[in-house]
Order: C-alpha cells, then structure tokens, then sequence
C-alpha cells in the first residue's frame, strides 16, 4: 500500500510537471530541457540505450523466477522487458519454462512478439492467428490479438478483435476494449465514433461496476467534451 500511495503521489506530480513543462515550451520552444520535462513527465521516450533499457528490472525478475517457480506471472513480467530491450534468446527460454507450468494462449502471443522483435513478421501473425484458432473461446486471447494489431497500426483488424474479446469477456467486464477502440478512432480523426465509445464505457461503468460518478466517470465525460470540440473543428 505504501508503495501504491507513493506511486499516486507521484502520477500527481508528474500531471503537475507535464502543465509546467507546456507553459514552459509555449515560453521557450526550442529549449531542449523544457522537452525533457515534458518527456520524464509524460514518461515519454528515450532512445538512448543507456537510459531505456530494462536491465535492473530484468536483473531482479531474473532473481525472482527461481525463487517463485510456480509463480507463472513473474515469467511474464521477466519476459515483457527481455522482449523491449531485444534479448529475445533469453525470452525464448523463458516462454519455454512459461508453458511448462502454465499452457495457454500465451505460447503464441509471446512467440509473436519475439518473432516481431527479430523481424519475422508473417510468423508473427501467423502465430497470433494460431492462438485464436486454438483458443476461440478465451476473450484474453482475442484482446491480445488486438493489441498486437493495434501496434502494427493495422485498426481494423484491432478493432475487430478487441469487440470479439469484449464479446467474450464475462460480467461485469472491464472498459479496456473499449478505451483501446476509442483511441483508435481518435487516430483515424473518427472523433464521432470515439465520443460512441466514451458513451458507452459510461454505461457500462454503470451497469457492471455501479460506477455513477467519480475521477473515473469524470475522465470520459471531459473526453466527450475534448471531443466534440474536435468534431466542430473538423466539420
């Protein structure tokens, strides 16, 4: 709980930092540490290798797997920043103890994702294809799909597979489907089909969750705002 209350803290001050560091570009727009600030706040990237890799992170997980075995979470995580930082020969070794312990559709999203990583793209669809093929009745597996999609910038597809995971998902079900084809929508300039979106994760808050009001619902409500002003803009 400490550590969720500090991170809170944390997420409010970098909100406070990311203001301060756009009134700061509006007053110097060329200046290199004003779009730094913006970056740390945003949690932005950084191509310097140096500062974007995950080696303390991997260094701990690393530690940690064998010491929770049976934990089949914890492979995730450690494979998740081998797969970012490219190591993919490690993360094939750890998606094979993964399966070992814990079968499933995540086999092929990670096989993916590490095919992606070298370069393999039509194996890495083709694997992606076999995990919904073998799991046609897991909502995870589909979500999944999507992501990966979403992330070849390839939305329709996206979009097809996030609504078949959503379809699948049991009550109450979780708003994330929709938020991913919302902005998905906000990319295709669709801004109409992303306030339906927004709408409809108000409704759904409501009726799996009994969310009514609140920072959550109060988001999406700015959003439909942001939105429509957006759309007069375009029309």
């Amino acid at each position: 709980m400490l550590a969720q209350l500090h991170i809170h803290r944390s997420d409010e001050h970098r909100e406070l930092a990311s203001h301060y560091a756009k009134d700061a570009l509006l007053l110097a727009p060329d200046s290199k540490s004003n779009h730094n600030a913006l970056r740390d706040a945003e949690n932005g990237i950084i191509f310097d290798w140096n500062f974007s890799n995950h080696h303390k992170l991997i260094a701990y997980y690393k530690n940690f797997v064998p010491n929770h075995p049976n934990y089949w979470q914890a492979y995730v995580w450690l494979m998740n920043y081998l797969i970012a930082d490219g190591r993919c020969i490690e993360a094939k070794e750890i998606l094979e103890q993964l399966n070992q312990i814990h079968p499933g559709h995540l086999y092929q999203k990670y096989g993916g994702l590490i095919c992606k990583e070298e370069g393999d793209l039509s194996q890495a669809l083709a694997l992606w294809e076999q995990m919904t093929d073998l799991y046609p009745e897991d909502w995870l597996a589909w979500s999944s799909r999507g992501d990966c999609m979403a992330k070849l910038c390839r939305y329709d597809e996206a979009i097809e597979y996030y609504s078949k995971g959503y379809e699948l998902q049991p009550s109450p079900k979780y708003t994330d489907a929709f938020e991913a084809i919302s902005h998905i929508y906000i990319i295709k300039g669709e801004y109409d089909k992303s306030i339906e979106k927004h709408h409809e994760i108000i409704e759904l808050l409501e009726r799996d969750w009994r969310v009514t009001e609140g920072k959550t619902v109060d988001f999406h409500k700015r959003e439909i705002e942001n939105l429509k002003i957006l759309l007069n803009k375009q029309t």
